[in-house]
């Protein structure tokens, strides 16, 4: 039996597939855990008042993104109870419930940090806390957001860059089931009060401005290349380009094995007679300048979607459905590089970790 992938292209709902081969098997989450129950803890100050917090370190960084998921219900108590992040500043910042009613981001230690958006709703009056709410919070570079059982996004910028995460009570215990910790960051360029820098993104960023829910090359500039880094030296990075017409002299250039020392091979899409094509460039490391056409006749007027993985040492690279390239690789990449000319727009670049989860098929 093989499971075919669902994908938005643009606007375009995507089912690759039907599959008669074996496919990648969902990636599962680095972490896992079934159910902790963190009790209220009251610890006695010298001076001040004393402390009720209690939290549970997830053993794992955050590193350039995180997408995290957690089931939770309070047991007893009437204090907040959520997930916390630490950045580098040593703040700390906590996606809350709390007893009044309110799903919120607040900041509880260190410097103060800018708000975006929403950073606080009010829950109905038919909230229960004592059955299970889930808490989904996801993190790209610094920028954080959390939705309470599918509702509406909250969002903020932390001052620093974030290091870890723990599961937390204050004044309250609670019992958090069915966690999940994935590696990785999705970025779909839809909010243009957030930057670059405050997605992760290093390197050229003059060239390129969010708007219209796309990130675009700014025209007439040079500079131009953006990198960022990788959560792990395994990982899938999918990309969604729009192919303009020919008279736009669009191209777009992808670096999915560089180092913070090397570009590596350079996988281009750019016009040809009639279509754009896939070519790779630099993929022998005898001959840095030999170029190898992978894939011709990609139409005009359309959203394009490639993937590129690394896996124990294969790298492979496909466009939609079809396998287009696989060889080995001889050197660990640490971070993705991106360009592009003419009127290059990408309305979504996701990156997730699959080290330590061996590439199974179903």
């Amino acid at each position: 039996m093989a499971v075919d992938r669902l994908e938005f292209v643009g606007k375009q709902l995507v089912i690759y597939g039907p599959s008669t081969t074996p496919q990648h098997r969902p990636t599962p989450p680095r972490i896992r855990w079934d159910s902790i129950l963190i009790p209220t803890h009251i610890a006695e100050a010298d001076t001040g008042p004393r402390s009720e917090w209690s939290e549970a370190r997830i053993p794992a960084s955050v590193g350039s993104g995180i997408i995290l998921e957690v089931w939770v219900r309070a047991e007893q108590g009437s204090g907040t109870y959520g997930i916390c992040i630490y950045d580098d500043t040593s703040s700390r910042l906590q996606i809350q419930v709390h007893p009044a009613g309110l799903f919120e981001i607040v900041q509880d230690a260190g410097h103060t940090f800018p708000d975006l958006k929403q950073t606080g709703q009010t829950l109905p009056p038919e909230f229960r806390a004592d059955v299970h709410h889930l808490i989904h919070v996801e993190i790209s570079g610094r920028l954080l957001r959390a939705v309470l059982d599918g509702g509406r996004e909250l969002k903020c910028v932390l001052r620093g860059a974030p290091v870890h995460a723990a599961l937390f009570t204050n004044g309250a215990s609670a019992k958090f089931e069915g966690l999940s910790y994935t590696c990785g960051w999705t970025d779909t360029f839809c909010d243009d009060d957030v930057s670059l820098g405050d997605l992760g993104w290093l390197g050229g960023l003059s060239g390129w401005s969010i708007d219209m829910m796309n990130l675009r090359k700014l025209p007439n500039t040079r500079a131009g290349v953006l990198y960022k880094p990788l959560p792990s030296s395994s990982y899938e990075l999918v990309v969604n380009v729009w192919l303009p017409e020919f008279s736009s002299k669009t191209t777009y250039r992808f670096l999915p094995l560089a180092t913070d020392t090397e570009d590596g091979p350079q996988i281009e899409i750019a016009q040809g007679v009639n279509a754009y094509g896939v070519s790779v460039h630099g993929i022998d490391s005898e001959d840095d300048s030999e170029r190898m056409e992978l894939l011709h006749g990609l139409s005009t007027n359309r959203c394009e979607q490639l993937r590129f993985r690394v896996e124990e040492n294969i790298f492979s690279v496909e466009c939609r459905s079809q396998m287009i390239y696989s060889g080995s690789v001889t050197k660990c990449a640490t971070r993705i590089g991106f360009d592009a000319t003419g009127d290059a727009r990408v309305d979504m670049i996701r990156v997730v970790g699959l080290e330590g989860h061996p590439g199974e098929s179903v």
